[in-house]
């Protein structure tokens, strides 16, 4: 859903936002910038200090590659995704990082999950009753190649 197809699915509920994008080019808050577009900074900023603090890493595969490994992952019956043995940089050398970056790769910016499938976590919902699943173990994108965050359920410019 665009943002004024929300703006004004909320206005139908007698809900103004007072914090963010109020139109297209209008915003109203103390924390801005609101559009992702406009946060590249900020994104940068924390990204940094992730990857500083080991909880992040950049990812230098190709689309081509992770396919590939999508489909290997779907013919051996696994879970497709970046994860465990199939997070190919998820430990590479702070020298090899260098040289692929000196060498003009492109890469992203992946979290670190410490996520264990092993380990459930449960949960009661009032309609389905007791529940339980894995703890999330996949690194996902954090950055884009063009460096922007990546956030897959927005829409925002």
């Amino acid at each position: 859903m665009e943002l004024l197809g929300i703006i004004e699915a909320l206005k139908k509920f007698n809900l103004e936002p007072n914090e963010g994008m109020i139109d297209e080019e209008t915003s109203n808050g103390e924390y801005g910038p609101y559009k992702q577009s406009q946060r590249k900074e900020i994104y940068q900023a924390f990204a940094k200090r992730l990857i500083e603090e080991k909880k992040a890493y950049p990812c230098f595969c190709k689309s081509d590659d992770l396919e590939e490994m999508r489909k290997k992952q779907e013919n051996a019956k696994l879970r497709p995704g970046y994860y465990g043995e199939w997070a190919t940089c998820r430990n590479l050398g702070l020298d090899e990082i260098e040289k692929r970056i000196k060498n003009g790769e492109e890469y992203i910016i992946r979290f670190r999950s410490e996520g264990n499938p092993e380990k459930k976590i449960k949960h009661h919902d009032v309609i389905k009753g007791n529940i339980d699943f894995p703890e999330n173990d996949q690194d996902i994108v954090i950055i884009k190649s063009d460096r922007i965050t990546y956030i897959p359920f927005c829409t925002c410019s």
